[in-house]
């Protein structure tokens, strides 16, 4: 590959968060026939459901149009096997062939062109770029990418997040970095390696999070452990970088010019459904893909980095996650780390609901379970869940997901929770 392709796509990813509303309109909507084209011309999966609608590619002029298509679901691409694939393009012996399980466990195979990596990776870099970091400087980045030796010119050092986290400790004294990017199952568990030594690292100017749903009792810790700033980058391993934060605690830049992001009505009131369109897909596109998670709208305005990007105000887990009450309303997993965030004494906890009016509550206290913690979490619960609810509180030493799994705050098992994503 050109070595200089990703310096070119950076640089022109960082020109596009800057253009004015009309020529990035332009931009976006010259992707979008591009896409639809050649996804209707070469792969079946895509011809085949549009025919069924009704509708041609040639009838989508705006971003707005796109709603006439039907949303495809993770499921049903998996399904579809190699008539999800570009005909023209499957064949190519650069193809590049990924797997992920996501939160639900469940293998996704993903197909990718050098092209579409190096957009991902600019994406990513101009991420990283919103806040302070900046190429060049050292950047430790503790990803399931396994331990590469570090891009030269970029400053970065990788180290897998299945190591202990004794090790990613050892490379975070050894390294200093100036940033630090880390999924945030491992950084959890490097947090409980600094909380058990009495230890401190080494102070970055950030730390980057992402891979899960950043509640506040967690962002919290980060901020205490690091002394350093939290920015949030969302993101799919299918897309790369969706949205990002500027600002600690800030809303999230829309990544307007590699993706569409729709936000479309939810079963939870105030929240939206996130549906994605990768415009830089090729081989195996992604129109109108339903992410599974829930967002908040932001307001208006211009943000003062700079980016005329549209923007979110946070992303709130998946939409399956969400909590049924028995009269029918939904609640969404950020509402209930808000209701624990207050509370103290607590490292790491997981809610999980049994039943409409039954949820257990596995917590990791920072120093046993101490006098009246238990009494504390069922108290903020209840004035969420109603007094109807039984809260069954357990103490555990470690709350670590099995490997491969992300960890969920906030975990539905009723068999209805899967109808949320449908409604």
């Amino acid at each position: 590959m050109n070595p200089m392709a990703l310096p070119a796509a950076f640089a022109r990813l960082w020109l596009h968060q800057r253009l004015p509303a009309a020529r990035l309109t332009a931009l976006r909507e010259r992707l979008l026939h591009r896409l639809l084209r050649d996804a209707y011309e070469t792969v079946p999966f895509y011809r085949e459901r549009w025919d069924a609608a009704g509708v041609s590619p040639e009838e989508i002029h705006t971003v707005g149009d796109l709603a006439r298509l039907p949303i495809v679901t993770k499921t049903e691409l998996r399904a579809a096997g190699e008539k999800a694939l570009s005909a023209a393009l499957r064949g190519r012996a650069d193809l590049r062939t990924l797997r992920t399980s996501g939160s639900s466990g469940r293998p996704f195979t993903i197909h990718e062109l050098p092209e579409f990596r190096v957009v991902r990776r600019a994406a990513f870099l101009r991420a990283l770029c919103a806040g302070p970091y900046r190429p060049g400087r050292r950047l430790l980045l503790i990803t399931n990418a396994g331990e590469r030796p570090p891009a030269a010119w970029l400053g970065w050092r990788y180290i897998s997040s299945e190591v202990p986290a004794a090790r990613m400790a050892e490379a975070l004294e050894s390294f200093r970095p100036y940033c630090v990017y880390a999924l945030l199952a491992p950084l959890r568990r490097l947090l409980d390696h600094y909380r058990s030594t009495g230890r401190r690292p080494p102070r970055p100017q950030a730390v980057y999070t992402s891979a899960e749903s950043l509640d506040p009792l967690v962002r919290r810790r980060i901020e205490t452990l690091f002394d350093a700033p939290v920015l949030d980058i969302y993101g799919m391993t299918e897309t790369g970088p969706l949205a990002w934060q500027c600002a600690p605690g800030g809303p999230y830049h829309l990544a307007e010019d590699t993706t569409i992001v729709e936000l479309l009505p939810a079963p939870v009131p105030g929240r939206a459904r996130l549906v994605v369109t990768s415009l830089w897909r090729k081989v195996m596109p992604l129109v109108r893909y339903d992410t599974g998670d829930l967002a908040v709208a932001a307001g208006g305005g211009a943000c003062a980095c700079g980016c005329r990007f549209g923007t979110i105000a946070r992303v709130e887990g998946r939409i399956v996650d969400c909590i049924r009450l028995p009269d029918g309303e939904s609640l969404s997993p950020y509402a209930v780390t808000l209701a624990l965030e207050e509370v103290g004494g607590i490292a790491r906890y997981r809610v999980v609901q049994e039943a409409l009016d039954r949820f257990r509550v596995e917590v990791e206290p920072e120093a046993g379970p101490g006098s009246g913690l238990e009494e504390a979490i069922r108290g903020a619960l209840s004035a969420l869940l109603g007094s109807g609810a039984t809260i069954r509180v357990a103490f555990r030493d470690s709350l670590d997901p099995p490997p491969g799994r992300k960890f969920k705050v906030v975990e539905n098992r009723l068999q209805e929770a899967g109808e949320l994503c449908a409604s």
